[in-house]
């Protein structure tokens, strides 16, 4: 292995800092790695279930978080960009408006050709198994050379002669260079590779913070090729780091993941100037050199998630964690039963030492053996009633194992927890639902950071227009162009919480209320000279019911007919023997009308109110 006194300076500063880290982060990954080993039902060498002849594992804890993240993960992220609040001159609001909308729409995009939604699963499980889970944010460019058809003119000669009779196209291959992607990516990384300062107690106060990848030479190579890295000649081999890397897959699988691999570090540092990073491959060749963080938003370029935070601690404690010796109690008792069962169905047999031949004996039903005292042969079972309080006491340990996970509880598991009325029982299912939910918030804020330095990276790398495709008013499809100045400016990302389903019922309800109050009062409302514009809420509405391209379901406005003028006579001005035109519908039947049913019209008030005195009486 490179020794770090090969660097200098800064560089063999930096590495000195990683390897003291290397002791407390190994401690902890190797837990890590005792919970991944009970989520997948794995027992320990030292396990006490191994003890007895029966070696059943099942994996309780799998069931148990699979069901937890399924009830975690959104099938879309739904979420809002909108203007910060500060002072705002005459018209730049309604930009700063377009702009969180244009940002709305980019980052949408984006994150479907990035693939976030199936990268949620990694993230989410990741911290139910690790009590941890970091995501990094990053710009990055995918290019790639893509082939198709083109053609091209072809000469058509006659056979006999030659000369040229005719052209005709022909097709051919061909291909160009072409960018399939250049933005934000959201990248989920394994916690075993992921070192921050131990006295930090959050991410935005750690000092320094490392991110080990684990590199072929040939992806070195092409990093160089596009001015990434330097001094990628002398990373000749690869170094052995398999002992301090985890043993995870070398237990399971009989692999090791840093086989034929380069270990480059990526160094991040806080200096009084901000935040530096730097590369380093095999702790002795400077792939990177020491430079300021790139990013304009100045910020460690990572998200951290822990749904049970410890207190002052950046890793958390895990769902698995919480359940893992329960199972391994489940495990034993389940086993002592199976082999309990085992000696009742095959009973042990006791002789008399001075039987001639005990092979002679048939041990099957029916089976006749003739002795000349039935004392002896005799047949010794355990009793059944273990057996019975041993279910007893699985029962138990499920109902403990969902309850500490934050699951819902089953029926027998209810009725073991003295849960004996329908009340009682919904009230437990209500708690198990809020911390639900208190885990869904806590991954949103994750979220948020995240989406919140991906709009924060647009802002700074996009400097020619960008289209995204939008469904528009008629439900038509719109290419919608975005420059960069419609992304400057100072805007939040907000993760709206529309996938609760009980606060998305409440809102829905709140919309469709508002829905009705004001449709009922606009006409009152229009005859003060206060018209309401029901476009906005009409959006609250879709957008209540998850809808976010509200555009499509409108129509595209018609202007009223104007009414007809009457014809003008010999001196210009309208001639009173011609038809004076056409009324305008919109004022023939509108509110203040008396043929309107509901008119408000002071004159149709005043018959009306005669009409219900009698009338009035002649003079």
């Amino acid at each position: 292995m490179a020794k770090s006194s090969e660097l200098t300076g800064i560089y063999a500063e930096a590495i000195k800092r990683f390897d003291e880290l290397q002791s407390g982060h190994r401690s902890w990954t190797d837990k890590v790695d005792r919970r991944y080993n009970a989520f997948r039902g794995v027992m320990e060498e030292n396990s006490e279930a191994l003890k007895w002849t029966s070696k059943l594992a099942p994996p309780y804890a799998n069931h148990i978080v699979e069901t937890t993240v399924a009830g975690l993960i959104d099938d879309t992220i739904n979420f809002k960009v909108k203007p910060r609040p500060k002072f705002y001159n005459p018209g730049e609001f309604q930009a700063a408006r377009d702009g969180a909308k244009a940002h709305e729409r980019l980052l949408t995009s984006q994150l479907s050709f990035d693939h976030f939604d199936e990268k949620q699963r990694w993230y989410i499980l990741q911290n139910a198994i690790a009590g941890l889970t970091v995501g990094k944010i990053s710009w990055g460019t995918v290019d790639r050379m893509r082939k198709h058809l083109a053609t091209r003119p072809r000469k058509l000669a006659d056979p006999e002669t030659g000369a040229t009779i005719g052209i005709i196209p022909e097709l051919y291959e061909t291909e160009t260079a072409e960018t399939v992607f250049d933005g934000p990516s959201f990248e989920v990384i394994d916690v075993r590779d992921w070192f921050w300062d131990e006295a930090a107690v959050s991410l935005d106060s750690c000092p320094f913070v490392v991110h080990r990848l684990w590199m072929t030479l040939n992806e070195c190579k092409i990093l160089a090729a596009k001015k990434v890295y330097k001094n990628v000649d002398q990373l000749s081999d690869s170094q052995d780091f398999s002992s301090e890397s985890s043993s995870r897959e070398k237990t399971l699988w009989d692999v090791n993941r840093t086989k034929g691999r380069i270990e480059v570090l990526e160094i991040y540092r806080r200096t009084p100037d901000g935040i530096h990073t730097m590369t380093i491959g095999n702790r002795n060749v400077i792939l990177v050199p020491d430079r300021p963080l790139p990013y304009w938003h100045q910020q460690m370029p990572f998200v951290v998630c822990s749904t049970q935070s410890d207190l002052f601690r950046i890793p958390g404690m895990s769902q698995v964690e919480k359940i893992a010796s329960l199972q391994e109690a489940l495990w034993t008792v389940s086993n002592q039963r199976i082999d309990n069962l085992s000696l009742l169905n095959n009973a042990i047999v006791l002789m008399r030492d001075d039987v001639d031949d005990p092979n002679a004996f048939d041990f099957f039903p029916g089976a006749v053996n003739l002795v000349s005292d039935p004392a002896q042969v005799q047949l010794w079972q355990p009793s059944s009633e273990p057996a019975s309080i041993s279910l007893n006491a699985e029962g138990m340990l499920k109902s403990d194992m969902q309850n500490l996970a934050g699951g819902f509880p089953f029926a027998p598991e209810a009725v073991n927890l003295g849960l004996s009325t329908a009340t009682e029982a919904s009230l437990l299912a209500g708690l198990a639902a809020r911390s639900l939910a208190q885990i869904k918030t806590e991954i949103n804020f994750s979220y948020r950071r995240a989406g919140q330095q991906m709009l924060e990276l647009n802002q700074q790398y996009i400097r020619d227009p960008v289209y995204v495709s939008v469904l528009g008013i008629d439900t038509a499809e719109e290419i919608h162009e975005i420059v960069p100045m419609m992304l400057q400016g100072s805007f939040a990302f907000d993760i709206s919480p529309m996938n609760e389903s009980l606060m998305r019922n409440e809102r829905r309800a709140e919309a469709q209320t508002l829905f009705q109050v004001l449709s009922q009062g606009a006409q009152v409302a229009a005859a003060s000279g206060t018209p309401i514009d029901m476009k906005p809420v009409i959006e609250d509405l879709l957008e209540s019911f998850d809808k976010q391209d509200t555009d499509r379901y409108f129509r595209s406005a018609t202007n009223p007919a104007a009414p007809q003028q009457p014809l003008p006579g010999p001196s210009g001005q309208p001639d009173p023997n011609q038809p004076g035109g056409v009324t305008n519908p919109a004022l023939a039947a509108g509110p203040q009308a008396p043929s309107n049913a509901s008119s408000l019209s002071p004159e149709m008030m005043m018959q009306r109110s005669l009409a219900a005195t009698g009338g009035g009486r002649s003079a």
